[in-house]
């Protein structure tokens, strides 16, 4: 009976390693990778070279002549993309001069006596995205741009800071009426 015990408890150890093997196929996440270790000019000439010659060469080969990833090659030609610099990450819904204007209004607005808290931020984004006739902020419930969004917004815009407000003065209130 004991020898029993002791061989199911080594076939079972024998499986749990076995198992991570036969998962070697599978997708994994580019966590603690590093990307976009290729030259952007070796990527503007592997495409330059396929623009000249398409039916010359092939993927792969012109990849690897350039020491460029092949599939991030295979895209850009493929869509017509002539872009050869890194694009990582997702478009953003506001340009980074669209952005400026929005942090330019919002310290001015703090200047002036009127600071923003997060919900007022997010409608302020919203009303600029619409009165600019950008997409991207959806258009149901609060009509204002959502968590993920601002997140990303103060971490590009690390000059802005989300601070409880105090009341003010009566004094510090004249002095900033007498600045305007």
């Amino acid at each position: 009976m004991v020898g029993s015990l002791r061989s199911k408890r080594r076939r079972t150890a024998a499986t749990r390693i076995a198992a991570p093997s036969s998962l070697a196929g599978t997708r994994r996440s580019h966590k603690g990778q590093q990307l976009n270790q290729w030259s952007e000019t070796n990527m503007k000439h592997a495409i330059d070279e396929w623009k000249c010659n398409p039916h010359r060469g092939s993927y792969r080969k012109i990849a690897k002549k350039w020491d460029v990833p092949y599939a991030t090659f295979f895209k850009r030609t493929k869509n017509e993309c002539s872009k050869f610099q890194h694009l990582s990450g997702r478009n953003t819904i506001l340009s980074s001069e669209q952005e400026r204007e929005l942090v330019d209004l919002i310290k001015l607005l703090s200047q002036r006596g009127f600071p923003l808290s997060k919900p007022d931020i997010q409608r302020l984004a919203f009303e600029f995205a619409t009165k600019n006739n950008i997409s991207g902020f959806s258009t149901t419930g609060k009509n204002a741009a959502g968590y993920t969004w601002f997140k990303l917004f103060m971490r590009h815009h690390s000059e802005l800071r989300i601070r409880k407000p105090e009341n003010l003065s009566a004094a510090r209130a004249a002095g900033i009426l007498m600045k305007l």
